[in-house]
């Protein structure tokens, strides 16, 4: 049986919702852009010990910096944890972040959280165009 989370990825530049492909033991594909700054996706792992967020595609023709935080929120508690940040640099650069989960994350999957939200935020008040495709993957 998995568990469900609600995670807040917050990209130091925005978000849209993305495909729904998924990847080898990844929930599923989420394109950020700067012109939708939220995505929500179902999350199910058992006790996971680590997020891992790859970083698949980006298009940053300015260079903007940006980074990614993530946030678990606890379904019908409301509650929110953030899980951890990262800074993507070069800012076109793809590849794998890693972030711990720590009890009290595995404690709100426990109580049976089933919703992931990414949001990009910019480090900036630039309105470039930025694009990332991400997926995170329960380990």
């Amino acid at each position: 049986m998995g568990w469900a989370a609600v995670v807040v990825l917050a990209l130091l530049a925005a978000a849209d919702t993305g495909a729904n492909s998924p990847g080898e033991g990844g929930d599923r594909l989420l394109r950020l852009t700067t012109t939708a700054p939220v995505v929500t996706t179902e999350v199910r792992a058992e006790e996971p010990t680590r997020l891992r967020v790859r970083v698949i595609e980006i298009e940053n023709p300015t260079g903007t910096a940006f980074g990614v935080t993530a946030t678990i929120v606890g379904e019908g508690t409301g509650q929110r944890r953030e899980i951890g940040r990262f800074a993507v640099f070069p800012p076109d650069q793809t590849g794998d972040y890693i972030l711990p989960v720590g009890r009290d994350i595995q404690d709100l999957l426990r109580e049976g959280s089933d919703t992931a939200e990414f949001a990009l935020v910019r480090e900036t008040r630039e309105t470039a165009d930025l694009t990332v495709v991400l997926e995170p993957v329960w380990e």
